[in-house]
């Protein structure tokens, strides 16, 4: 029930490091042109947003024009990004590329999950019209609108970055989805806080599961957090097979 939620699995993909576990694979290609994220830390050359890369799938539309599978998710997430973005001030000027430098696009090597703002948004947007939900809305809300304008005022993205204009409010609206993802715990489990087991195969102990582990321990040590994630490593592979037909995990490393 709690995986469930909404708040919950948005939470999730707003505070999870995703170049954590990607880094395992792309650490030998990665160098200083990666992209970075909002502190500045480089992101994984490998990590993915869509299932292929670019020019690897297509398909013929209505209109018989052969269009690029993951080019055509670009702009259908860019043009839900855009109607999340309506209700907050000035969203109609020409700015939404530099208000969401960090996550206009699903490109290879770049993290449009990590710190969403519009993608907190939407899972605060449900079930918002009255109460604490409303309440907790609204102060977000607010929060994104200041930092907004801030980087309104800001001649560049660079220089909005290098007077940490993306990062300043971070902890406030931390805190405040927070707030959400407790209130739905609640409502749920009766309880404000829960631990998520990963499953993870154990005869990867020294290679891909380290990777995992930092990802994790990361979230985990985010300040005020309602959610922890509990690693749990099979002995071998008969035994992972054993724990996945169990079913007794909540998320799982596979492939």
């Amino acid at each position: 029930m709690a995986l469930a939620q909404n708040s919950v699995r948005a939470y999730l993909s707003y505070m999870l490091e995703r170049s954590e576990l990607a880094r395992y694979f792309s650490d030998a290609a990665d160098g200083p042109n990666n992209n970075k994220d909002q502190d500045g830390k480089m992101i994984s050359k490998y990590l993915r947003n869509s299932y292929t890369s670019p020019g690897f799938s297509s398909y013929i539309a209505q209109d018989g024009e052969i269009h690029d599978y993951t080019e055509s998710m670009n702009k259908v997430y860019l043009e839900k990004m855009k109607e999340i973005s309506a209700p907050l001030t000035d969203a109609k000027t020409d700015n939404f590329d530099k208000r969401y430098a960090f996550s206009n696009n699903l490109k290879d090597g770049f993290d449009p999950l990590r710190r969403n703002d519009l993608l907190a948004i939407q899972a605060l947007q449900k079930d918002a019209t009255a109460g604490e939900n409303k309440a907790i809305y609204d102060e977000f809300i607010g929060i994104v609108n200041q930092q907004n304008q801030e980087i309104d005022a800001a001649p560049t993205v660079e220089a909005a970055k290098n007077a940490k204009l993306y990062t300043k409010y971070e902890p406030q609206k931390i805190n405040i989805f927070q707030k959400r993802v407790r209130a739905d715990l609640r409502k749920a489990i009766d309880k404000e806080s829960v631990t998520f087991k990963y499953l993870m195969s154990g005869t990867t102990a020294t290679t891909v599961n380290i990777n995992v582990g930092n990802m994790l321990g990361l979230f985990n040590k985010v300040a005020g957090n309602p959610i922890q994630i509990e690693k749990v490593e099979s002995t071998d592979v008969a035994n992972l097979t054993t724990l996945f037909n169990k079913g007794n995990y909540d998320m799982a490393t596979v492939g």
